[in-house]
């Protein structure tokens, strides 16, 4: 398969871009350096040129938002410069929230190029009204490790908003920090369908709780 991009892909990456383009919401559990960028990177271009594989088909995708903690937000203009080999325009949302609302309102749309937004967790769910009305088709959960917990406000505001996007990718090398519960909220935003609506239900049903400091162990 030959994927959108400048730079050339090892095998795992072409392997992990084909899985992702089989399906509505993909999981990139991959390690820090193996490239779950460029992949991700990879699955929006193929998405935005109307073209899987070898097989032609309407246009998927024209808007993406990418949500990532503040640190890396100009990462991601820099990796689409280095690796995407289609259309695009990206958007950085950073300052005020009512500069970054002006900014997406006044964003003029090319028919012929993906347009890209990066926004951090905070602006998302500070900006979640403004997100919901520019419909973003695909959303890409960078470090998705930051919405581990499913009652804070950024989690909640990703579940919703994933509700609006066609695809949806997680990217995280470490998708469990303090427990294997920290599964469940991430898997909400992908696909609700996977473990349900319910925390409780969810523990309920994979966990037995107990021993010092209540920790939790699957079974």
């Amino acid at each position: 398969m030959t994927l959108p991009v400048k730079t050339t892909p090892f095998q795992h990456q072409i392997a992990a871009a084909e899985m992702a383009l089989k399906q509505f919401a993909t999981a990139l559990l991959m390690e820090q350096g193996t490239g779950k960028t460029l992949v991700a990177i990879a699955v929006a271009g193929a998405l935005s040129q109307r073209i899987v594989g070898l097989r032609w088909q309407q246009r998927a995708v024209s808007r993406l938002l990418i949500v990532v903690p503040a640190s890396v937000m100009p990462v991601w203009e820099c990796e689409f410069a280095k690796h995407a080999d289609f259309p695009y325009e990206i958007r950085i949302l950073s300052g005020a929230v009512s500069q970054r609302i002006v900014t997406l309102a006044e964003w003029a749309a090319d028919a012929e190029k993906l347009q890209v937004v990066v926004i951090n967790y905070e602006g998302a769910w500070r900006m979640e009204e403004t997100l919901s009305k520019w419909r973003p088709e695909m959303i890409i959960a960078d470090e998705s490790q930051r919405i581990k917990t499913p009652g804070a406000r950024q989690s909640k505001s990703l579940h919703r908003l994933g509700k609006l996007a066609t695809y949806r990718l997680i990217l995280t090398g470490t998708p469990v920090t303090q427990g294997p519960l920290d599964i469940y909220s991430q898997y909400k935003f992908l696909d609700p369908t996977i473990f349900g609506n319910s925390y409780y239900a969810f523990r309920a049903r994979y966990a037995v709780m107990g021993g010092y400091g209540a920790v939790s162990y699957t079974h």
